[in-house]
Formats: C-alpha cells, structure tokens, sequence
C-alpha cells in the first residue's frame, strides 16, 4: 500500500476505536488480528460445543420418547389381552355393528339368535 493510503487507514482506525492516530501502529494493528483471530477460534469451540451437547440431549430425549412409548404399548397390548381388554375392544366394535332394519329370526336349533347374545359376545373376544 501506498504511504498516504496507510495513513488514511491508521487515521479511520483511530477514529474508529477513539483512540490517537499516533498510537495506531503496526503493532497495534497486528495485535488486534491477533484478538480476532482467537475470537473467532474461541466462538468455533463454543459453537461446537454447543451443537455436541444440542445433538447428545436430543438423541437423550428421542432414547426417553421411544422408552415410554414402549411401555405404554407393552401395557396396552396386555391389558388389551385380558378377557377385560378383550369385552372393552368388543363393546367399543360393538358401536360400529349395524343391523338390517327389519330383523327375522330364525334358527334351525329353534332358539331365536338374539338369546344366544352372550355366545355371540364370547366369540367375537376369542374365549371361545
């Protein structure tokens, strides 16, 4: 660089920090690279930081996530397999069953199908 351009520089640097044009050297000036310089590699190490430990808490929290979705499908699926488990899913299905407006009844054993409900009900939870 020309002599008056690096005069132009020292005398913006002084200005800038608010400082006297005469103490704006070489140095000075070097010394300042030098702060930015470990700035910027201190703020790289707690970025790094940061995005390790942001990284390890959420596989911690998907771990945790998927732990008590497991338990609450392994109790689920027990609860649904006790004979209580098995009337609730038939109670529940039983919403969604729909007969025919007008019923017949009919049976070769000569009992009408509607007092065999209860056999019905057992079949349709697996007990029989």
């Amino acid at each position: 660089m020309p002599a008056t351009e690096v005069e132009g520089k020292r005398t913006e640097a002084a200005t800038l920090f608010g400082i006297d044009a005469a103490s704006v050297t070489d140095a000075y000036l070097i010394g300042i690279k030098n702060i930015q310089a470990e700035t910027l590699t201190y703020k790289n190490k707690v970025n790094a930081e940061a995005d390790a430990t942001e990284g390890r808490l959420e596989a911690e929290g998907d771990a945790m996530v998927a732990k008590v979705q497991g338990e609450y499908e392994i109790k689920l699926n027990t609860l649904l397999g006790s004979p209580a488990g098995k009337a609730y899913v038939a109670y529940k299905t039983a919403e969604y069953v729909k007969f025919g407006d007008t019923l017949t009844f009919s049976s070769s054993e000569g009992i009408p199908s509607v007092l065999r409900l209860r056999q019905f009900a057992e079949q349709f939870m697996g007990a029989r």
